[in-house]
């Protein structure tokens, strides 16, 4: 008989490539017919049966053979010694009462040997052997289904697998299958009618090579069983269950103790399921609800043999002894199975035997972690797929994954084999079956995340993967964990970033989401390379060969023993319903659902918010004195564990404070803050604590709080009487070693509300504490809004190992996740071994149902007050760039605070603030098309709680407050990109003052010089100039409590530059009001407009221009004139402040005549100091003529 080698098609799959120079064998299969069955069992009628009548029989089972006709290199298997087994209880039980079958997955995904000739020769030996049925595994559709109906052909024994059915039909099987089979059992004169019912795994589809399944579906086992259970009743006096499928439940599939239970809750309950799918040797058997499970372990290791008793009366079937039999070649070998198994290794030796490179080390699988020579294959994988896809091995994919259910088999060292081991193709087609390809395809890296996360679920096995190295836990080691994860993620050494695209090369089996790896199939720019795995495998063999360890870079995928994960939020400013700014999804709502999906892994994660919760919209301002509070209710709904206080939280005043943390049922944490009674009235006192400890899985995990000490520059005196803030460094120094000594921790949190880096002058911040506290695992921060993506982890002398810092940024758009990691034991210890931290974004979620039920009454409600109408504008209101120059926004927030004291019978001299948010609102506004304001536009505008105080101000105190605000405006300008940004100063819009109506300010640029302090030129109301060198007149200047108390950077070491001794009214008016107030009083749409009020010069280029007019020759004060010495000063000062170069000083006439002094001398005394302060120019008056 000739042997052909040839590439091939395989029937089937629509476009798939076989194996680069794959061996098929033509082999007629009358060869095999030729050698006739040992045994065959026919059902025929059998005379009715005395009631006491039994049946005795054996029942022989094998399963997962995949096609390991030869033993390995220890003997083990080897169908030449099966068959000796088979033979020998033959022999001794009669043939006859001997039934041999087998549970699926019979000839491929393993040896060589069948697998090269697509299963014929397995089942060749099969037919020698005298199989009396078998079922289909999932391994049976690897080459699609026309090979599995030429081998189903070839075969002269039934298969069975009642739940294959076609697609769009009940109950009808494709032709080559059958639902079941019955034969007769027993010795001639005393036998019985068997049924066996055949089942494949309903999980094939998932498992096997997409098309392969197409048309068919696989149903639910159980179900099968019920519909097929009287029928097959009705024909047989027992009924055996013939499964590819094992004991325990895989993933979302029933395993048969699960599909056992529920046939006896059905009141249909087989007595006896011969199983496999799972490669388990059980001995003894499994029995569930009387059912008694047996499998027989794989490759052909080892036969299984119930010995069985039916009651022809009952139709109960017993299992009298159950055996084991190991299966290796100390056994006798048949001889003619033995040749016939050597006929078939001659037809494929010549590949087989080809050396590839040779090894120093065994290359041994582990499914449920990382292996040497799983690194091994994805490292070919990303060698070839890095230098195919572009021509070039420049580093152009990231990762390389495959399954470990895909690597089939070792390649080790026989002890006392002579080095190098010599590794041959048929070794490497014996670890890489399938004949699989590279696929190449994006994944962003929260893909990537969920793959790894699923791998440490080990419902799969441990993805072997390339280019990236993570740790992974699972709280059992094994596929049906409570608590499991990915962590830790390194992609090319660097963080994984979840969205950032990576380049990914995987197999073409896990590409279409097969064997639950779901996430391949989401891939973009997908592109299967049909370049064949195994020998991408052999070319990069021959590149390392001999292999040593070195060579396998290890410790890509390293287990931990304990995890405790911190999930937390900050700064979500009442921002709870789902929505979206600017087209960033925000709210508590999509929050909710990560929370509950990280859950879902990890039951044990700690939940923590570090404050600025309770303020922020119009939603926290509506419900800030209610109960319930729905904030309050969710953060109960969500269970959170710890809240810290921020700053904000103490916007609304004590009542408002206490009513709303009252309804939290988490502790609330602030070990710096104070309160003498007067404030809380006793509730702080007996509700916020230092720190808390929780165990969390064994380990004890201590959290301190730290609220912000510069409330009092945030809030003027009045809205936190009786409150003492402490700073957040000192406190932490001593509480930490207090902890640390009275409580032993295995993990020290830190939950604060004081900002990541120092600003502004705030010398207290997460990265301080870091720096000068030693033993913080980690600070979970808030307040400055900074989104920490990775978490950065800070380092010093004093803290050698450091402390992590997270923070998610603001407004719920991410969830904040930190991992720490431990390996150790409860006996040794527990080590810190892994400190990470990464943001989760909004818009990986869709909305929780359950916290949109809890919310929607609140929503209901407060929709209305939201959608209130308040007035209409003709251009769009925008504070955006609110930072550096004049803004409609800012504006229309001044004129109307000034309006708002104004109608209290407050009367000011001008206002100074900025604008109280940069956002936008009425982008649609025309002159033609007005847009209708509503109060819900007012909150995106003015979303804090800012309210108006007036101050008694003199020119050197304004002087001082402007030249703060310039400098504001020098570093958001021309800082932005510096370390640090913004010189390290707060940045909001408020620290960017602006002015109302009929009033300037002018400040002069000289960028790229810093602030001078001497940049302010003027200050002008209406028509007349602020002199900033006079203290003694007064000007009543209203601005917000905010900045007053010194916030924005208008503090000099914790100071406020404004005279807050000085406030002759501090209201509760806040500037949000007093907008919509404004608005709703006009009679007509507003248009408010960016007028000139904010004027920056640029110094050299610039020429100021100061003028007098009418002076009559004041030269000496008199009353209300300050005379010519003020003036001079005035002069002086502005030509300091912008070089004297650049002042022109003029005059508009009547100089001279209407005093005493200047009359006297017919005006030459004024005209003398004229020139001495050196004017430029003037013009005549009338009154010049009036001496002729």
């Amino acid at each position: 008989m000739s042997r052909i080698f040839r590439r091939v098609a395989t029937p089937g799959l629509p476009g798939r490539v076989a194996l680069a120079a794959i061996l098929i064998l033509a082999v007629a299969l009358t060869v095999a017919a030729a050698t006739p069955a040992l045994a065959r069992h026919t059902a025929v009628p059998q005379p009715a049966a005395a009631p006491d009548a039994t049946v005795d029989f054996t029942l022989l089972h094998t399963n997962d053979f995949h096609g390991y006709l030869e033993t390995d290199y220890k003997g083990r298997g080897g169908s030449a010694y099966m068959a000796s087994k088979i033979n020998e209880i033959r022999t001794a039980k009669g043939a006859d009462s001997v039934v041999l079958m087998d549970a699926g997955d019979l000839y491929f995904g393993g040896a060589p040997i069948s697998a090269l000739v697509e299963g014929q020769s397995t089942i060749d030996i099969y037919n020698l052997l005298g199989y009396d049925v078998a079922a289909y595994g999932n391994h049976e559709f690897d080459h699609g289904q026309t090979v599995l109906s030429d081998r189903t052909t070839q075969s002269t024994f039934p298969w069975v697998g009642a739940n294959i059915v076609v697609e769009g039909t009940d109950w009808t099987q494709p032709a080559w299958v059958k639902p079941y089979v019955t034969m007769t059992v027993g010795a001639p004169g005393n036998q019985a009618v068997l049924a066996i019912i055949g089942l494949d795994t309903d999980e094939t589809p998932q498992v096997t090579l997409k098309g392969t399944t197409d048309g068919l579906v696989f149903k639910d086992l159980t179900q099968t069983v019920l519909h097929y259970y009287d029928e097959v009743r009705a024909q047989s006096d027992a009924i055996v269950v013939l499964a590819h499928m094992g004991t325990d439940d895989s993933g979302p599939y029933k395993g048969l103790k699960t599909i056992a239970g529920e046939l006896a809750q059905a009141g249909k309950p087989v007595d006896l399921i011969v199983g496999g799918h799972q490669h388990q040797p059980l001995d003894p058997p499994v029995v569930v609800n009387g059912t008694t499970i047996i499998e027989a372990g794989y490759f052909g290791r080892w036969l299984g043999q119930a010995d069985l008793t039916i009651d022809l009366a009952t139709k109960k079937l017993t299992v009298a002894n159950y055996t084991l039999h190991t299966i290796n070649n100390t056994l006798p070998a048949d001889a003619t199975v033995a040749a016939r198994v050597q006929y078939w290794s001659d037809q494929v030796a010549p590949l087989l035997n080809q050396p590839v490179g040779e090894t120093n080390v065994s290359l041994v699988r582990d499914y449920n972690a990382e292996s040497n020579i799983g690194d091994l294959v994805a490292d070919s994988m990303l060698w070839k797929a890095d230098s195919y896809d572009d021509g070039v091995l420049n580093g152009s994919i990231d990762i390389a994954f495959t399954n470990p259910g895909g690597l089939r088999a070792n390649i080790e060292i026989p002890a006392g084999a002579t080095l190098p081991h010599p590794i041959t193709w048929g070794d490497t087609f014996t670890v890489l079956p399938f004949g699989n390809t590279l696929y190449l395809m994006d994944l962003t890296g929260a893909q990537v995340q969920t793959l790894l996360d699923q791998a440490a679920s080990l419902y799969k096995g441990i993805a072997q993967t390339a280019g990236i190295d993570f740790w992974w836990y699972n709280d059992v080691m094994a596929n049906n964990p409570t608590a499991w994860g990915a962590y830790g993620i390194n992609v090319g050494g660097q963080p994984l970033e979840r969205d950032q695209v990576y380049r990914v090369v995987t197999n073409n089996f896990l590409a279409g989401g097969q064997d639950g790896w779901v996430t391949f199939a989401d891939g973009a720019n997908r592109w299967d390379t049909y370049y064949d795995m195994q020998l991408a495998l052999n070319e990069y063999i021959a590149t390392i060969t001999p292999i040593d360890a070195s060579d396998i870079v290890g410790n890509r995928a390293k287990p931990l023993d304990k995890v405790v994960t911190f999930l937390h939020t900050n700064d979500s400013h009442g921002v709870w319903e789902a929505t979206s700014y600017h087209g960033t999804p925000e709210g508590m709502e999509y929050l909710a659902s990560l929370i509950k999906a990280e859950r879902a892994h990890n039951p044990n994660a700690v939940l923590l918010d570090a404050g600025d919760t309770f303020q922020g919209n119009s939603f926290a301002y509506y419900y800030r004195n209610a109960t319930p509070n729905p904030i309050a209710g969710g953060m109960n709904l969500l269970q959170y564990d710890a809240f810290t206080i921020g700053n904000h939280d103490f916007n609304f005043g004590s009542h408002s404070f206490t009513t709303t943390l009252s309804q939290l049922n988490s502790p609330i944490l602030a070990a710096n803050l104070e309160d003498d009674g007067n404030y809380s009235q006793g509730f702080i006192d007996a509700n916020v604590k230092d720190y808390i400890t929780k165990t969390v899985d064994g380990l004890k995990v201590a959290i301190f709080g730290i609220t912000n000490p510069w409330v009092p520059r945030y809030e003027l005196p009045t809205n936190i009487t009786g409150l003492t803030f402490h700073g957040g460094a000192e406190t932490a120094a001593t509480l930490v070693p207090d902890i640390v000594a009275n409580e032993h921790p295995d993990l020290l949190i830190g939950l604060t509300h004081i900002g990541y880096q120092p600003y502004s002058g705030e010398t207290d911040s997460d990265e301080r504490i870091a720096q000068e506290v030693p033993a913080i695992d980690v600070l979970i921060g808030a307040h400055s809004h900074t989104t920490l993506n990775p978490a950065v982890m800070v380092t010093s002398a004093t803290n050698p190992n450091g402390t992590l810092i997270a923070q998610t940024g603001a407004y719920a758009t991410n969830l904040g996740k930190v991992n720490v990691g431990f390996t150790g034991n409860t006996v040794d210890g527990y080590q810190v071994v892994l400190r990470e931290g990464y943001l989760i974004p909004a818009q990986e979620a869709t909305s929780d149902p359950a916290m949109r039920a809890y919310l929607q009454p609140f929503i209901d409600e407060i929709a209305a007050y939201n959608n209130t109408q308040i007035g209409q504008t003709t251009t769009p209101i925008d504070a955006l760039s609110a930072y550096t120059e004049e803004t409609n926004g800012a504006n229309l927030q001044a004129d109307a605070a000034v309006w708002e004291l104004g109608q209290n019978g407050i009367t000011v001299d001008f206002h100074l603030s900025g604008a109280m948010s940069n956002r936008k609102v009425a982008n649609s506004a025309t002159p033609g098309a007005p847009y209708t304001l509503t109060v819900g536009d007012m909150f995106s505008l003015m979303p804090y709680e800012n309210s108006l105080v007036v101050l008694s101000m003199n020119g050197p105190q304004l002087k001082a407050v402007l030249e703060r605000a310039y400098r504001n405006y020098w570093y958001y300008k021309y800082q932005g990109n510096a370390t640090p940004k913004w010189g390290g100063y707060s940045h909001y819009t408020t620290c960017m003052l602006d002015i109302n109506a009929g009033n300037q300010l002018v400040y002069k640029d000289l960028y790229p010089l810093a602030p001078t302090g001497n940049n302010v030129i003027s200050l002008a109301i209406g028509n007349q100039f602020v002199d900033f060198t006079d203290a003694s007149t007064y000007y009543n200047v209203s601005t917000v409590n905010y900045l007053a108390a010194g916030s924005c950077n208008f503090n000099d070491s914790g100071v406020s530059l404004w005279p807050i001794d000085q406030i002759v009214h501090d209201t509760q008016f806040y500037v949000r009001d007093a907008v919509t107030h404004y608005v709703a009083a006009q009679p007509g749409p507003i248009s408010p407009a960016v007028e000139g009020r904010l004027q920056f010069t640029a110094g050299q280029n610039t020429v100021t221009l100061l003028h007098i007019n009418d002076f009559h020759g004041n030269l000496e004060p008199a009353g209300s004139n300050p005379g010519m010495a003020r003036v001079a000063a005035v002069v002086n000062d502005v030509k300091a402040a912008v070089s004297a170069d650049n002042v022109v000083l003029l005059d508009a006439g009547d100089e001279m005549q209407g005093t005493l002094l200047s009359n006297l001398f017919k005006g030459e005394s004024t005209i003398d100091v004229y020139n001495s302060m050196g004017f430029a120019a003037a013009t005549f008056g009338n009154h010049e003529f009036d001496w002729g």
